[in-house]
């Protein structure tokens, strides 16, 4: 009876774990069907240089009812890994590209997208250009240093770009000082002839003034408010643009112009942009599209 109690114990074993075995290689194949659906509804990308790089499903979805799939993609233009959340409900007939969370903040709706915590991570890319740039815009002397610290930052900037605006007093100020910084103000007008007006007018600014006085200077007639800045400034340059000498003006469009040009080959394209170079590097560092807080950047090897 023990021998027949043993051996019917044995093959209930056995069975389960072939049934589980069975069970389990079944759910692998369905998740990896699952998953090549998803890489092929992402294919598309790569006509803009984004290679899916890998799907894979979350044991705990952190939104009930829905199954989560994190993406990874490699945006080579960019230089750089997104990872990204995907969902399927459960009887796999819908897919989410995009999820926000709710929260009710006083009398405000706040919507929050639901991501990975790291998100956007750069990757290293050959940055030797920057020192033709550079080049170039002590040879037409056009004033584009703040700062005299050991850690150098480069930021793409606009005279009409919002962000620039509500981070300067800070970056320009008490971040300068306390982070060591060196930034290089690197100009790319990116409305067209009102910022390349906007730049030239600047320039003769920050020649008389300085480029720390100047920006302050510049900044300050908007009290604060972006929206009256982008007002006064345009009306002040547009009242004094003329009284520039026509030779020295011109020069000025000319080489913004061409600036322009050359920042875009690189796939510079947006205000603010912050690059940085390791000091362990020569030429290799990062590019963050968007405003990043300084002592983040700096952490970069």
């Amino acid at each position: 009876m023990r021998l027949l109690t043993a051996f019917l114990a044995l093959s209930f074993f056995c069975s389960c774990s072939a049934v589980q075995e069975k069970e389990l290689k079944s759910e692998k194949k369905e998740i990896q069907k699952e998953e090549a659906t998803i890489k092929a509804i992402l294919k598309p990308l790569a006509a803009k240089g984004i290679e899916v790089k890998e799907v894979k499903e979350l044991k705990d979805s952190p939104v009930e009812g829905l199954r989560t799939f994190e993406v990874t993609l490699i945006d080579k233009k960019n230089s750089r890994v997104i990872k990204k959340y995907l969902w399927l409900s459960k009887d796999n007939r819908y897919l989410v590209l995009d999820l926000f969370e709710l929260k009710q903040e006083g009398k405000n709706v706040v919507l929050s997208q639901v991501k990975p915590k790291e998100s956007v991570i750069p990757l290293k890319q050959d940055l030797s250009w920057l020192k033709k740039i550079e080049e170039e815009l002590n040879k037409e002397n056009i004033p584009h240093i703040l700062g005299n610290g050991k850690n150098k930052i480069y930021v793409v900037w606009d005279v009409y770009c919002p962000f620039c605006f509500n981070h300067f007093k800070k970056v320009a100020g008490e971040k300068l000082k306390e982070l060591d910084l060196q930034i290089h103000l690197i100009p790319l007008p990116v409305h067209g002839e009102k910022s390349i007006k906007g730049f030239v007018y600047f320039t003769q600014m920050a020649r008389k003034e300085g480029m720390k006085e100047a920006m302050t200077d510049m900044f300050s007639k908007g009290e604060g408010n972006f929206l009256k800045f982008d007002n006064v400034f345009s009306k002040e340059v547009n009242e004094k643009y003329s009284k520039i000498p026509k030779k020295e003006r011109e020069e000025l469009e000319k080489f913004y112009k061409k600036l322009q040009k050359e920042l875009l080959s690189y796939n510079i394209h947006a205000t603010p942009t912050i690059i940085y170079i390791p000091p362990t590097e020569k030429d290799k560092g990062y590019v963050f599209v968007g405003f990043k807080p300084f002592e983040e950047v700096l952490k970069m090897k």
